[in-house]
């Protein structure tokens, strides 16, 4: 059995097989007993230092690129934001949580959704981040998108109405989603996923069809033989990737004491965790480099690499590795543990994506390390919102709820989520008035950090460490 079915099946006296619609829906309002809508906008700072929270995994990262982490977030109050899912997690496990468990994201800000190609190379839109992912309740994945849109808006100058309608934006496409969700089978919501050109090709907005579809042509043209040509050159009759110190390299025996080596003899180990037939399509293909490369914000100081193999002269493979530490949430959930965080990060992705990189795998390294491995690019596209005005973001808020509603629809049922939100807006107003509560104390922690940045509290600056290279 589940871990939801577990948490959850006492929502119910009925069997499943006998449960109506209506049955579903008036579980979900149930739920208000436990935890009344109104309370989700109590959100009361208790005082707390957001720094030791913050640098409690510095412990954890390669030192050397801590700069480069804590100069990404100094840049704004929403730099800040992506990189502090950390902190929103304490936050929010001191407040009312909807009894209700599925998986969630745990990072569900809206830089973690964009474009991707399933294996069949159609475009979807959808998220594309779960290295926080865990089971927890809906409601803090709302609460962590429907704020990113608040701080974002506030740092490109929207008033306080148009960050209001943003949030509104959000709650409502989630509901009607969820709703339009319940009224399908089981089998349906898990299928449903977001064509984008087909979105796009519908979309009223020219703007953002505009934007997108450069943005989708983009990530067309950026393959594997673009990134051969670009990010590697002949070394000594040797293909190897391009440093580009301090974000792309090769570590010297400081960091990994034979790094090269390491992936390779644990590689058989990633293997084992793809299906069979996968296994066979990777095993045409040989290791020639692997160097660090250091990606994202909350990522930056993890042990990030890309691993460069060959199936011929012109047949290049890029995977990327990527380091997954515990989850943001486990501190505050109660879920029986995976055998390695990769593990974990794998789970909540295919559990949560309505198509998978077909080379996703996971693998613990030779010091301890718990990694997931994916292709370096499959057409990932991400939005460029420093280009969109205030009627582009209500058009990205809409497509990032409904993209949030699919996923939980996958380990939840729709129609409990859609019964405790129900139709009134007691539930969007108290989570708008959450997120304009958590968007002050975000600016707030904004520059507490940043004080302590200039300070020095977060030890060398970026300068020195391209010295060093």
């Amino acid at each position: 059995m589940s871990i939801f079915q577990t948490q959850n099946e006492s929502l119910f006296e009925i069997p499943p097989h006998k449960r109506t619609l209506e049955d579903r829906y008036a579980a979900g309002k149930k739920l208000r007993e436990q935890c009344p809508r109104e309370d989700h906008r109590l959100f009361k700072p208790d005082g707390r230092d957001p720094l030791p929270i913050l640098t409690a995994t510095d412990g954890s990262r390669l030192p050397i690129l801590l700069p480069i982490r804590y100069q990404r977030m100094s840049t704004s109050a929403f730099a800040f934001y992506r990189g502090t899912a950390s902190i929103m997690a304490y936050d929010l496990s001191k407040m009312p949580k909807v009894p209700y468990i599925i998986q969630i994201s745990g990072d569900a800000h809206l830089m973690n959704f964009g474009g991707f190609a399933t294996p069949e190379r159609q475009i979807v839109f959808g998220m594309n981040d779960f290295d926080e992912s865990y089971a927890g309740p809906f409601d803090w994945d709302l609460k962590r998108l429907l704020t990113s849109f608040i701080v974002a808006g506030q740092y490109q100058g929207l008033n306080e109405d148009k960050c209001a309608l943003l949030a509104a934006e959000i709650i409502n496409s989630y509901r009607k989603m969820m709703r339009t969700l319940a009224k399908d089978t089981f089998l349906q919501s898990w299928y449903a996923a977001t064509d984008f050109e087909q979105t796009l090709e519908q979309e009223k907005n020219k703007r953002v069809t505009k934007l997108e579809t450069q943005a989708i042509q983009r990530a067309m043209q950026k393959d594997a033989h673009y990134d051969f040509e670009h990010m590697t050159e002949i070394v000594d009759g040797e293909r190897r990737i391009i440093e580009d110190y301090p974000l792309i390299f090769h570590p010297d025996t400081t960091i990994h004491p034979d790094f090269h080596a390491s992936v390779k003899r644990r590689f058989h180990n990633y293997l084992e965790s793809l299906p069979l037939e996968r296994q066979v399509l990777i095993e045409k293909y040989e290791i020639v480099d692997s160097a660090m490369k250091v990606v994202g914000v909350g990522s930056v100081g993890t042990f990030c690499a890309v691993i460069l193999m060959m199936g011929g002269d012109n047949d290049p493979l890029f995977l990327q590795l990527k380091e997954a530490q515990s989850s943001v949430l486990e501190p505050y959930m109660t879920h029986e543990a995976f055998a390695s965080h990769g593990e974990r990060v794998l789970y909540g992705q295919k559990l949560m994506q309505s198509a998978s990189d077909i080379l996703l795998g996971h693998f613990i390294g030779d010091s301890g390390r718990h990694y997931y491995m994916r292709q370096l690019r499959d057409v990932k596209i991400s939005m460029n919102i420093d280009k969109y005005r205030f009627k582009d973001m209500i058009t990205y808020a809409q497509r990032c709820a409904w993209a949030l509603a699919k996923a939980h629809a996958r380990s939840g049922d729709p129609a409990i989520i859609a019964g405790y939100i129900g139709k009134s807006d007691v539930f969007s107003t108290a989570l708008t008035e959450f997120g304009f509560a958590y968007a002050k104390q975000c600016n707030e922690d904004y520059e507490i950090f940043i004080s302590a940045y200039q300070n020095e509290y977060f030890s060398k600056s970026l300068d020195e460490l391209k010295s060093k290279g």
